[in-house]
């Protein structure tokens, strides 16, 4: 069973989160598009007010995707005061014209009871207006009703072919929902190459669950070759291709020595396109290897392994025990050097995983 400490299939399917960012611009007339592209830039300089003001002036004229954006500022609170109410109105404009991402944000509207009445029916509606028109979390919701059941009759294969279709799009949430299906076998049959193949898939694109269970998997040696030699060829050219969780494996291999020669130098190497990616064992082991003197050059840097620390909480690890190492080992730790290491890590939060980065707080996902 790859899946531990879950519980059913069906609680371990995920809503894809809300698709509330800043969108392109389409086919709009000149003074639509001018505000639009003066809001998504104020935007993106956490000018939220002015944003909010030019998505309002753009929308009243009838732009779709202003209407969309001014909806997530109000349910967001961004730039205005929050009135999920009033952004449920907004999507309702943009989504009875055609907006496939208003559609889907309404409907999650709907799933959770914000802004709306909470109707299972209704989000049902919205999320297959946007499923039909291709939008990939549009049919990932609609997939996860269709195995919960909510609203709709449960149908494994109709959510099994909702997931697909998202994930011939690239959203990892369907990847990791279809990798579930594919353990269970329901709606497909039971495959565990095409499990592994569509964790893989999204692990490879920072998904938090997807990375846990192949680390997992590959720890216990399901799936992976039992001897040891064979099984460090494989996460080697697994980690070569591009795998991050192979990558950070092997990174803890050298880290430890297990079946190779200790090389504190490797596992830094092997580590880093992890953390990258946001793989939560890669993050720890540089904590580690930073944390006491057996790191780089046999010297410790405390900086730099809470740096790591603080990017290894953001991926949900508990940094309360590795805190306490820290004074068991007779390190004094200062106000500046927990603020220089905020510095550094939200530094390189910025710089490497601007791809995760939400630009507005979603609905929680299921």
């Amino acid at each position: 069973m790859l899946v531990h400490g879950v519980g059913s299939l069906t609680r371990q399917i995920l809503f894809a989160a809300a698709s509330w960012c800043l969108v392109c611009v389409g086919s709009m007339g000149v003074a639509h598009a001018d505000a639009h592209h003066d809001a998504a830039a104020a935007y993106k300089d956490h000018d939220y007010k002015k944003a909010a003001e030019l998505w309002k002036v753009a929308a009243k004229e009838g732009n779709l995707e202003a209407q969309m954006n001014l909806g997530t500022m109000y349910v967001a609170g961004q730039g205005v005061r929050r009135d999920p109410a009033e952004g449920a109105r907004w999507y309702r404009r943009a989504a009875e014209r055609g907006h496939s991402g208003a559609q889907n944000s309404l409907g999650e509207l709907y799933f959770n009871g914000i802004g709306v009445k909470q109707s299972d029916t209704e989000a049902v509606r919205w999320y297959r207006m946007a499923a039909e028109q291709g939008d990939p979390a549009g049919q990932i919701n609609l997939g996860a009703m269709f195995v919960e059941g909510r609203g709709v009759e449960r149908n494994d294969a109709e959510a099994a072919r909702l997931f697909q279709l998202a994930a011939d799009q690239g959203l990892a949430r369907a990847e990791y929902n279809l990798a579930l299906m594919y353990q269970e076998g329901r709606g497909v049959e039971k495959n565990d190459a095409k499990k592994l193949e569509l964790l893989d898939r999204a692990a490879r694109q920072g998904h938090l669950r997807a990375q846990d269970q192949l680390v997992r998997l590959y720890g216990t040696g399901e799936g992976v070759p039992s001897d040891p030699t064979e099984a460090l060829a494989w996460y080697q050219a697994a980690a070569e291709a591009g795998n991050v969780v192979a990558q950070a494996m092997l990174g803890s291999r050298y880290q430890k020595g297990e079946g190779v020669a200790q090389d504190y130098s490797k596992a830094i190497e092997w580590y880093l396109p992890a953390a990258e990616r946001g793989v939560k064992l890669a993050l720890l082991g540089l904590t580690d290897l930073y944390l006491l003197p057996h790191g780089p050059g046999e010297a410790y840097d405390t900086i730099e392994s809470l740096k790591w620390l603080m990017l290894a909480s953001l991926r949900g690890a508990d940094p309360e025990p590795i805190i306490g190492v820290y004074y068991s080992e007779g390190k004094q730790l200062t106000v500046a050097q927990f603020q220089e290491a905020i510095r550094r890590a939200q530094a390189y939060a910025e710089e490497h995983w601007q791809t995760v980065e939400l630009l507005m707080r979603p609905i929680p996902a299921k």
